[in-house]
């Protein structure tokens, strides 16, 4: 094949593989006896929020503050860490009993279990639940 024939093939096929993208759907491109696959990023999975969990202390109880647009937050100590921790509409605040209890049961100095999400928004709860 000739030089010039090489770039037109090339050429044939980043059009073709570009088109693809734009339309979303995946593209199998056959050149030279091969054959490649290649589906748009907008296809491929995002791995599942994973839950993470941590015990210890509450070093901070903050209110949330709508003049400077922040949520309700506690820092714990856990493991010779500080973790702050976001207080979101969805999380569920437990006592010793296991009673819901609201944000304004926790204090400074309680032991909490927390099971967590990080987002981009950062640590979110997902339950706290005061421990003995």
């Amino acid at each position: 094949m000739s030089m010039k024939k090489s770039i037109a093939v090339l050429i044939a096929l980043a059009i073709v593989v570009a088109s693809g993208f734009a339309a979303g759907t995946a593209t199998t491109v056959k050149a030279a006896a091969t054959t490649t696959t290649v589906a748009p990023a907008a296809m491929t999975a995002t791995p599942a929020m994973t839950e993470l969990q941590l015990s210890g202390v509450i070093q901070k109880v903050i209110k949330a503050d709508k003049t400077k647009n922040t949520t309700e937050q506690i820092v714990v100590l856990s493991d010779k860490k500080e973790y702050t921790i976001m207080i979101v509409a969805t999380t569920q605040i437990k006592n010793v009993k296991g009673t819901v209890v609201k944000f304004a049961a926790l204090a400074k100095g309680g032991k909490v279990a927390v099971t967590y999400k990080t987002t981009s928004a950062g640590n979110e709860a997902v339950s706290v639940t005061e421990t003995k």
